[in-house]
């Protein structure tokens, strides 16, 4: 895959306003898989092959990077973890046996990735900075959003590969939605509503609010 150049600000500007306005259309490219969920299953919940990948940066091994304006050119785990799913997908559907391989490399790297904390807890951090709203992210931190899309292809790894390392990385990564915020989880309980962060939130260790 060819690599990009940067974009310049206007250029993001008029790409943004293109894609917004002239290519904006409801019929977004995603399909449901219904061959998902069952618990033996490698499909996932959706599916396209008509995606663009307009952010991706592949690295020289074969793993995507995602650039952002705010970011530059950064490793994202949730992006790589869609890739893997995609990727399998399309070996899935009989478009061939490079696809497995891409998926096996994107979950060796996802493997490598992990992080096992004291409290048990498996996580895959953000090594990048991030700013969500008013809340300025720093790195490392922890998105419940990447951890599910993890999850879902690490899942899928080991379904295929049923490497013992596999399964015991994923007897730790639940562990994160069952914290809350402060026991440096990700849930977070309002009045008698349990509901999951999209990343951790003041305090935690790695992650600071700056006003």
């Amino acid at each position: 895959m060819p690599q990009k150049t940067e974009p310049s600000a206007l250029r993001c500007a008029i790409r943004t306003l293109r894609e917004e306005i002239v290519n904006f259309s409801f019929d977004y490219p995603l399909e449901v898989d219904i061959d998902a969920g069952p618990r033996d299953s490698l499909h996932y919940y959706v599916y396209s092959d008509r995606l663009t990948w307009g952010a991706m940066r592949m690295d020289s091994a074969g793993i995507p990077r995602v650039w952002y304006r705010c970011t530059g050119e950064v490793y994202r785990p949730a992006y790589v973890a869609w890739y893997a799913l995609v990727n399998l997908g399309h070996y899935l559907r009989g478009k061939g046996s490079r696809y497995r391989e891409i998926f096996l490399q994107q979950i060796d790297w996802l493997e490598s990735q992990a992080v096992l904390r004291d409290d048990g807890a498996v996580v895959w951090p953000q090594p990048f900075d991030y700013s969500e709203a008013d809340v300025q992210l720093r790195a490392p931190w922890v998105s419940a959003n990447a951890q599910g899309l993890v999850i879902s292809a690490m899942v899928r790894g080991w379904r295929v590969t049923k490497k013992p390392s596999l399964r015991k990385l994923l007897a730790g990564s639940a562990r994160i939605f069952d914290l809350d915020v402060d026991q440096d989880g990700i849930a977070l309980a309002l009045t008698e509503i349990f509901s999951i962060r999209k990343c951790l939130v003041d305090p935690s260790p790695g992650f600071k609010t700056d006003s």
